[in-house]
């Protein structure tokens, strides 16, 4: 989303350059160290870099238009990946709730065994020491 938005406060800016036949001075980076001076005036179009080696040319109105869509359908897939993520972690506190429950259920079955095994129950601690001062 940021680059969305940086890239039509640009267009923004070149429009209003246009409409008031200014001329736009910007520095570009060549390289790391290197970087040049421009002038820039737009003459209604204006090329946008859409990724994988594609570049498209629009109309300066164009470009706004379809600029504003992505931005407002990014934002729509912002919130629902959001509204995902929450319910996410919700189900993963459940499982490890579960998992807790699960895990001491087999415990208590285990210790259950094993005192049904030696004759006597455990004590309510349920460790051998407590067993064995009980007795």
């Amino acid at each position: 989303m940021p680059d969305i938005e940086s890239t039509l406060e640009l267009v923004l800016l070149l429009k209003a350059k246009r409409d008031d036949e200014e001329v736009l001075m910007a520095n570009y980076q060549l390289s790391e160290v290197v970087s040049a001076r421009a002038r820039v005036t737009c003459n209604g179009t204006v090329c946008l870099w859409l990724g994988a080696n594609v570049m498209v040319e629009y109309r300066v109105e164009e470009a706004i238009e379809m600029l504003q869509t992505n931005l407002a359908k990014a934002a729509e897939k912002l919130t629902e990946t959001d509204e995902d993520l929450g319910h996410l972690k919700d189900q993963i506190t459940t499982l490890e709730v579960n998992m807790a429950r699960t895990f001491n259920f087999n415990v208590k079955l285990q210790r259950q065994a094993k005192g049904g095994a030696k004759g006597t129950a455990p004590a309510k601690g349920g460790t051998k020491q407590a067993a064995i001062e009980a007795k």
